[in-house]
């Protein structure tokens, strides 16, 4: 059955595209709503866009944020607020019936936020604590070098270390929250998209008149991406030693050109796929399976968000006393299927996983929601979810190993692990 044909689109006059998508369920609706915002506007700071996450959804100048929160409970409506790279992010699950007084509390929260010294400090304590967490985390401190191998500070991948994070968080001010907040806010760019029992004139009336009170300008964004800001690797082989952590996290890296709008995107999503989209994938068959290496190996794309270039990423976690074996067995299994390519038999394997995981995102409403977001988000139509299927397909051996081929490098890999090895990969002494 096609979706796109049941979306009704339209345009505020403050720039804010609704899309409206009538579902089967009665009496519920659920709006995704992304307005501008987001990590990349902050500058050289995440820290403000952390802050500004961890404190929404706040209290309204009418109401303290205990109050809002206990208002939609008694609604029996689930909210959420929070940052991604390029938007704030709100999710509203109402009853048809009070949706329009659920909705218009959160855009108020939003829009007026209280951002009291109170919520300001319980924030920053809580961000400390998980961020201090992170310092302990495996797979955190992996993420960070393997970020800092290929990517120069001021990159969208470049991740700040949570050491850095927990010092630059003392530092913001809850003015600059506030500053901040209101500086990206916009109307303009705005994504709403809403499955459910509503009518599309009634939608509209009321985002527009909520809409009215947000600024008619688009911000501008602060990071961009640029040839200065990536890096050669020094080595092809980082280690991370953390003392008490057995099992190590092991990230391998190949830096990519590709963006989600080139013609072999689709192809070498499903070749990624065919390596380590699933438990019926390459990695995990290998290293779990017949090695016996590791609980599972996965592999994917990442950083293709908002049209950026992006990354092979393939992760395996490893008892650290088989670390220096685990780690080699996922770089070979990487370095064969970046020069072979897929079999015809894994591309109609991996043809039918990925329809079958399609149709079931979007046999609820909330996933279709979602999915619709993204795909807008992602600069694609409607009609994108009614045709991947059918792209999939379509595709065959040779595009799918010509854009392996073409696009991913390995001589470009980079490994990045932490746990209790030492630096040449041995396991540190109990």
């Amino acid at each position: 059955m096609s979706i796109a044909k049941h979306i009704t689109y339209e345009r505020t006059k403050q720039g804010t595209d609704i899309y409206l998508l009538p579902t089967q369920l009665r009496d519920i609706v659920i709006a995704h709503i992304a307005l501008p915002g987001g990590i990349h506007r902050t500058g050289n700071t995440e820290a403000l866009a952390m802050l500004l996450s961890g404190m929404m959804p706040s209290g309204t100048r009418g109401m303290s944020r205990n109050a809002v929160r206990e208002r939609i409970e008694d609604l029996g409506a689930q909210v959420s607020v929070h940052e991604g790279s390029e938007h704030l992010f709100l999710k509203v699950i109402a009853r048809k019936k009070v949706f329009g007084e659920v909705l218009d509390l959160l855009l108020q929260v939003v829009i007026a936020p209280r951002f009291n010294t109170r919520e300001y400090t319980e924030t920053l304590t809580r961000l400390d604590t998980a961020l201090l967490n992170d310092q302990e985390d495996t797979h955190a401190q992996a993420a960070v070098a393997r970020s800092h191998a290929l990517y120069r500070r001021g990159h969208p991948h470049w991740i700040l270390p949570p050491e850095e994070a927990r010092a630059q968080l003392k530092q913001v001010s809850l003015d600059e929250v506030r500053a901040f907040h209101h500086k990206t806010l916009s109307a303009v760019g705005a994504v709403v998209v809403v499955c459910g029992d509503i009518a599309v004139s009634t939608l509209r009336t009321m985002l527009e008149d909520l809409c009215a009170q947000l600024p008619a300008e688009r911000p501008s964004r602060v990071v961009d991406v640029h040839i200065d800001k990536t890096r050669a690797p020094d080595t092809a082989d980082i280690v991370i030693p953390m003392a008490d952590k057995m099992n190590v996290d092991t990230l391998l890296a190949v830096p990519l050109s590709i963006t989600r709008d080139h013609d072999d995107y689709h192809p070498l999503a499903t070749g990624v796929y065919t390596l380590g989209g699933s438990p019926t994938s390459r990695l995990f068959m290998s290293l779990r399976n017949r090695q016996s290496l590791t609980y599972g190996a996965y592999a994917s794309l990442g950083g293709l968000e908002n049209g950026y270039p992006g990354y092979l990423s393939a992760r395996a976690i490893f008892p650290h006393n088989v670390f220096l074996r685990g780690r080699d067995a996922l770089r070979i299994e990487v370095a064969k299927w970046t020069e072979k390519g897929i079999t015809a038999r894994e591309l109609d394997a991996c043809k039918e996983e990925l329809a079958g995981k399609h149709k079931v995102g979007l046999s609820t409403t909330s996933g279709r929601a979602s999915a619709l977001l993204g795909t807008i988000l992602n600069g694609k139509t409607p009609d994108h979810l009614d045709e991947y299927p059918n792209t999939i397909q379509a595709l065959t051996r040779a595009e799918v190993n010509r854009a392996i081929k073409e696009h991913v490098s390995y001589d470009l890999a980079i490994t990045a692990a932490a746990g209790s090895v030492s630096p040449d990969g041995t396991p540190l002494a109990a």
